[in-house]
């Protein structure tokens, strides 16, 4: 039998916001610049991602750059996918469109568990419910996702979880794959029969 506990996100991960994006001349360098638009609906980056660069002021050093073992959550928008900046990604800042959240203690809470937590369904359903004022553009507040409750199984059973996730995505992309495949044949089938028969 597993003991599973849960926790209020305070009191396993920090959390804090990313940076504006500084545009302009006279910088000496500029840095990738991550946003929202760089991630897929499972929380991956795109092949091309980061697509835009930022100028990085000394004050935003510490808290933009993004490290392995972080999880990136969108703040913003109609979902809050989050993702787990693996060391296989760039070097990075995050945008102010993302909550970095970075997990107090790994022997307790791994990080790829807790982006595959955040993207669940019912998790998603709670940070929703969570917007007082929706309006086009829902903002998710930091305080909400503080408060949020987080159910933490025993290690094995998150790597376990962790595996299962990855499993999913992967037959996902396989079959859409396939899909996109039958897709491009049926349009020609179509496309090539038509054209005989005018």
């Amino acid at each position: 039998m597993y003991i599973v506990n849960g926790f209020q996100l305070y009191s396993l991960a920090t959390v804090s916001v990313g940076v504006p994006r500084i545009e302009g001349d006279g910088f000496e360098s500029l840095v990738g610049f991550l946003q929202t638009s760089d991630v897929d609906s499972f929380g991956r980056l795109l092949p091309d991602a980061p697509r835009s660069t930022t100028a990085l002021l000394d004050s935003q050093l510490e808290r933009a750059w993004v490290q392995p073992g972080d999880v990136l959550l969108a703040n913003k928008g109609a979902r809050y996918v989050a993702v787990f900046y693996s060391d296989a990604y760039p070097r990075v800042v995050a945008s102010g469109s993302f909550y970095i959240l970075r997990v107090l203690d790994s022997m307790t809470l791994l990080p790829e568990f807790l982006a595959c937590y955040l993207n669940l369904r019912a998790t998603q359903y709670q940070l929703q419910v969570r917007i007082g004022n929706p309006s086009t553009v829902s903002t998710l507040n930091k305080k909400d996702l503080l408060d949020l409750f987080v159910t933490v199984p025993p290690l094995e059973i998150q790597r376990a979880l962790v595996e299962l996730n990855n499993s999913f995505i992967d037959i996902y992309d396989k079959t859409q794959q396939q899909l996109n495949l039958q897709q491009a044949l049926l349009n020609q089938c179509f496309s090539t029969t038509l054209q005989i028969h005018r």
